[in-house]
């Protein structure tokens, strides 16, 4: 648990000095170096053990309790030795605080982690029915066959189906190991095209992983904030891939498609539904060269 809050601590930071430069530079840097920083954000929150340094903020409270113990370490050879003079007085002590703890009930440590394991099992749970919601969705699409499809593309990684609902949302991409790209009904030509190139470059990159520290730090704003900074710079890396794909003759389509899908509303828990913010957001990289 104390690990667990060290790196929330140290993660928090991060993310709000990632936040604020993200702000102070946005249109400065593309968004690949915005990802790269929270790649660094999200080793520090999930890395289990991290490498200690003098530099560690860490050591500043060690250094200062050093420095304030310094005149009271020349008596320390006379409270070794009543210490080992009386050994006893040692052993009533530990005694006395397990008695203590014993009819005091739970301690704060335990009910913080019983909190925390109860919240965790919450989101998790959240996050499963959502992926059960839309797993019985994309079974319930009609399979494509890859001969029906263009021979080259970024959506060669993936499985495609067709939804069958006409409330459907938009095409999004499901699953990390085996990805299935799910398409709207009544795509074709080059909206098809454009649909499939999209979501095959988020199977390609596995982009469904980046999402998944929600679970352990459900209770920190910071992180949930990251995640939706976080999907806005992976779907603008995407969009910026998409267009060196392309290439530069269609960035007004693919900017028309993307629109419309912003249109199209709320998605599932899985999908990357867009909302007209956000859509807007993205479109501003179109007037960049698709190499910037």
């Amino acid at each position: 648990m104390t690990q667990l809050l060290e790196n929330a601590l140290m993660g928090t930071v991060l993310i709000a000095a990632v936040s604020l430069l993200r702000r102070l530079l946005k249109g400065y840097f593309p968004p690949e170096t915005w990802l790269c920083l929270w790649g660094l954000c999200l080793f520090r929150l999930l890395s289990p053990v991290v490498p200690q340094s003098v530099l560690s903020v860490y050591n500043l409270p060690r250094l200062l309790a050093g420095l304030s113990a310094a005149p009271e370490a020349l008596t320390g050879a006379a409270l070794a030795g009543q210490a080992a003079a009386s050994p006893s007085g040692l052993e009533l002590t530990q005694a006395e605080l397990g008695t203590i703890a014993s009819a005091g009930g739970a301690s704060p440590t335990g009910i913080l982690t019983a909190a925390y394991l109860t919240g965790a099992a919450c989101v998790f749970l959240w996050f499963l029915w959502g992926w059960t919601q839309t797993l019985r969705h994309v079974r319930r699409a009609r399979p494509v066959e890859q001969s029906e499809l263009p021979r080259s593309g970024p959506w060669r990684c993936a499985h495609i189906r067709v939804s069958t609902e006409a409330n459907q949302t938009g095409p999004f991409t499901f699953g990390v190991l085996r990805p299935v790209i799910l398409l709207t009904p009544g795509l074709s030509g080059q909206a098809l095209h454009m649909a499939l190139t999209h979501e095959g470059i988020h199977a390609r990159r596995r982009d469904n992983l980046w999402h998944y520290a929600l679970v352990v730090h459900w209770w920190n704003p910071a992180v949930w904030l990251m995640a939706r900074l976080l999907r806005m710079d992976v779907e603008k890396s995407c969009d910026k891939a998409v267009l060196r794909f392309l290439g530069a003759e269609h960035k007004a389509d693919y900017a028309k498609m993307l629109v419309a899908i912003s249109a199209a509303g709320k998605g599932a828990v899985f999908s990357s539904s867009l909302g007209s913010k956000r859509a807007e957001e993205r479109l501003t990289i179109k007037s960049q060269p698709p190499n910037a």
